[in-house]
């Protein structure tokens, strides 16, 4: 409707203006980050409150959770939204059909407040991310298991997860059952290892940058696909082997290095490069709001001096030696 369109356009005005405002005062990615992620989380919180308001209170008890870079820590302005819901194993089918509602209310109502529908259908509209516990903890037993493609996607997405709304101890069950589930497979690691290899920094044989060579991105390179989600993908590797229970990247890192899976020399490098290139996705979102236009991850590393070129390909450089080191440590070793 009008109002439902003048409303989201009210509330995306908003959320661009407080983005614009901390990068402008030269709050580093990690500070953005956290303040986007809490702001949706926020939203969220309050648009559950509204549905129990407007659906009556829920048949059973249940947990909502927020997913991905939300969970993280590391929104930026370029987002969509991830969810999930633990249902009771107590919940009847008469009982999921007010949940399917809740979660249609909630979803519909994100997508107003400028956090779009997930591409992806990750999202608690989705029944297959409606579950109740049991349900939920034999699916995560069946991807950990047989770690193909889809099954492994799955399994990453809900690697982060952050509660938001109800029975807490839900999500605390079923995270510790991924865990153990994880700890036991033989195979699981490897997978998630080979799969995190199998995309390269756009780095060149020659040192050049590659870029897309046609359609509307042409010239330029998708910082996040290729550079930050590399990372983002090798954190959960050195979490995992770690032991970490923490969802954020650095913290990711850290606890990897402190349990001697990384030197200190990698370590600098490794958040180095990622603080860099999450700070170069934050100037270029901020000079494509500034210019009226709408921000996405693309990036022209021709409008970059040469300095921030070096950086780049450095940024690149250190990527790729740290999928190699993990490819040597993990599978090569074995």
């Amino acid at each position: 409707s009008a109002s439902a369109s003048a409303y989201r356009q009210s509330i995306s005005a908003q959320l661009k203006d407080c983005f614009v405002r901390m990068v402008n005062e030269d709050a580093n990615s990690h500070m953005v980050g956290s303040a986007m992620s809490e702001i949706g989380r926020s939203f969220k919180q309050r648009l559950l409150e509204l549905a129990e308001e407007e659906l009556g209170q829920p048949p059973v008890p249940y947990c909502f959770l927020a997913l991905g870079s939300m969970a993280r820590d590391e929104q930026l302005i370029v987002t969509d939204q991830d969810n999930a819901i633990i249902l009771s194993d107590n919940a009847t089918t008469e009982d999921r059909e007010y949940f399917r509602e809740l979660a249609s209310w909630v979803c519909n109502a994100l997508d107003a407040c400028a956090y779009p529908l997930c591409s992806g259908k990750y999202m608690a509209v989705n029944p297959k991310w409606c579950m109740p516990l049991k349900v939920w903890k034999a699916s995560y037993s069946k991807w950990v298991s047989n770690p193909e493609y889809d099954s492994l996607l799955n399994v990453t997405v809900f690697l982060e997860t952050r509660w938001l709304y109800g029975n807490e101890s839900f999500n605390a069950e079923l995270q510790a059952h991924l865990f153990d589930s994880i700890e036991k497979s033989s195979v699981f690691l490897s997978s998630m290892v080979s799969d995190s290899v199998s995309v390269s920094p756009p780095l060149g044989i020659f040192n050049s940058l590659v870029l897309e060579k046609s359609g509307e991105n042409s010239n330029t390179l998708n910082i996040k696909k290729f550079a930050i989600n590399l990372l983002v993908d090798l954190a959960r590797i050195y979490g995992l082997s770690s032991g970490s229970e923490k969802a954020e990247t650095i913290a990711r890192f850290n606890h990897a290095y402190e349990h001697d899976l990384l030197s200190e020399d990698m370590l600098k490098n490794v958040l180095g490069s990622f603080q860099f290139l999450t700070q170069v996705r934050l100037s270029q979102q901020l000079t494509a709001l500034k210019e009226g236009k709408v921000p996405d991850n693309h990036i022209d590393p021709n409008a970059f001096g040469s300095f921030e070129r070096k950086h780049l390909k450095d940024a690149f450089r250190i990527i790729a030696d740290l999928q190699e080191y993990t490819k040597l440590r993990f599978i090569d070793s074995e």
